[in-house]
């Protein structure tokens, strides 16, 4: 019998209905591959039906590995996921902790824990070191890489924020992404439709070395209308006046998104009322709201990889 791929090893998802299905193909796949060998040996003397059995066999072969290419995806897509719920739970416990500033700027218990984390300097705005906080919290490896919206997109994107275009330390985020991919995820960066994010601006035009930064990616592939955005919780959301937060939960049915947000105010406590000052905060977000939506510079979604260790 053709050996399948190894990852089949991995009995997480098999009770999943799509999952079922690509097994189902290999399978059958698999049981094609014996009838043309069995039909190999018995035609030994025939030229034409050897040279027609192995190239049946070829292709059946092929694709079963097209299929466990897919196999291998959706398992690290999951695994990613758990990890991202992991980390929203974290996120959540540490909004019930109610965490506000102590009256001094950027300062406070948790706030100083969420920048030294981050490998930031105390003091500094804390959005994004609690997101990055929150992500370690279940595996995550790379924080000091979310502690600001700037790091936060460059790092989705694959590039460095302080090197040109065609730079080595760019090639070099080149092939982490071809390995990210290889493996079966790479980095996501999802930009909502009609919403001035300023990634697809950047994307799209040439930066002052007279070369698009971000040639590499799709900013029309990326795209989405608000019903089709495919964001989940655990992403991370990018805000085009420079403020990161983690999604909870998003319907695209509705619209409705909901983050929780560090450096924050205006948003909801633990006990219902609404924060006057910069704290811990839970917002929602209607994205079928055309004011809504223009917030948003876009939604980054790590590698399963990046939870792994270097």
């Amino acid at each position: 019998m053709t050996a399948l791929p190894s990852i089949l090893a991995i009995n997480t998802l098999l009770s999943v209905p799509e999952m079922d299905r690509l097994l189902t193909e290999i399978h059958v796949l698999d049981a094609e591959i014996k009838e043309l060998e069995e039909r190999l040996k018995s035609h030994a003397e025939d030229d034409g039906q050897v040279a027609y059995c192995r190239e049946k066999i070829a292709e059946c072969q092929e694709m079963i590995a097209r299929i466990g290419v897919e196999i291998q995806k959706r398992i690290a897509d999951a695994k990613l996921a758990r990890q991202q719920a992991e980390a929203v739970e974290s996120a959540v416990a540490e909004w019930e902790s109610v965490v506000r500033e102590n009256g001094e700027a950027n300062r406070g218990e948790a706030v100083d824990k969420y920048v030294d984390n981050a490998g930031v300097d105390e003091g500094s705005e804390w959005c994004g070191a609690f997101v990055g906080y929150a992500l370690e919290q279940a595996g995550f490896k790379h924080a000091p890489n979310i502690a600001s919206r700037t790091k936060a997109r460059d790092y989705f994107l694959y590039r460095d924020p302080h090197s040109k275009p065609g730079s080595d330390k760019n090639g070099e985020l080149d092939e982490l992404r071809a390995n990210h991919e290889a493996s079966g995820s790479g980095r996501e960066f999802y930009i909502l439709e009609d919403s001035d994010s300023k990634t697809a601006k950047r994307a799209k035009t040439p930066g002052i070395y007279g070369e698009k930064k971000y040639d590499h990616y799709d900013v029309d592939g990326n795209t989405h209308d608000h019903s089709e955005l495919p964001i989940r919780p655990g992403d991370v959301a990018l805000y085009n006046r420079g403020h990161v937060g983690i999604v909870q939960s998003y319907d695209p049915t509705t619209g409705v998104l909901v983050t929780l947000e560090g450096n924050a105010g205006g948003g909801e406590l633990p006990d219902g009322t609404v924060a006057g000052q910069d704290a811990l905060v839970r917002k929602t977000y209607d994205l079928t709201n055309e004011e809504d939506r223009k917030q948003f510079e876009g939604f980054g979604r790590p590698s399963a990889s990046d939870f792994e260790a270097d």
